[in-house]
């Protein structure tokens, strides 16, 4: 009987987990643990600005490189005025700034096996 019992229980997981799938939701079972992983959307998104940024990134792949490392290094006078067309760009997009020190890696990713720098900062 237990064996039924938890075949029906298993079953109806693997349901759970695929109907879950097809949402963009995957469901994750860990002992007595259900994590759930669901898509955050698009709805907050700058999408022109997102678009914007790839098209500058295409041509300047070693500031990228950096500020997906160091995404405060926007805050840097010396890297700003070290790059004239970075500072020209944040200019041109008031809030890329913002937006980009809230979530950097909707704008930047790190190469696997790249670790990002923790800054520390003393209060």
């Amino acid at each position: 009987m237990k064996y039924i019992s938890g075949l029906l229980v298993g079953t109806a997981m693997l349901a759970m987990t695929g109907a879950a799938f097809a949402q963009g939701t995957s469901v994750v079972q860990n002992g007595n643990t259900e994590i759930v992983f669901e898509s955050a959307g698009k709805a907050d998104l700058n999408i022109p600005q997102l678009k914007a940024f790839d098209d500058f990134a295409a041509s300047h792949a070693d500031v990228v490189s950096r500020l997906a490392r160091q995404p405060r290094l926007m805050d840097n006078q010396q890297f700003m005025s070290g790059h004239p067309e970075f500072a020209q760009f944040v200019d041109s997009h008031p809030n890329f700034k913002d937006e980009f020190e809230a979530n950097p890696g909707n704008y930047v990713h790190l190469a696997p096996g790249v670790e990002r720098k923790v800054e520390h900062t003393s209060y």
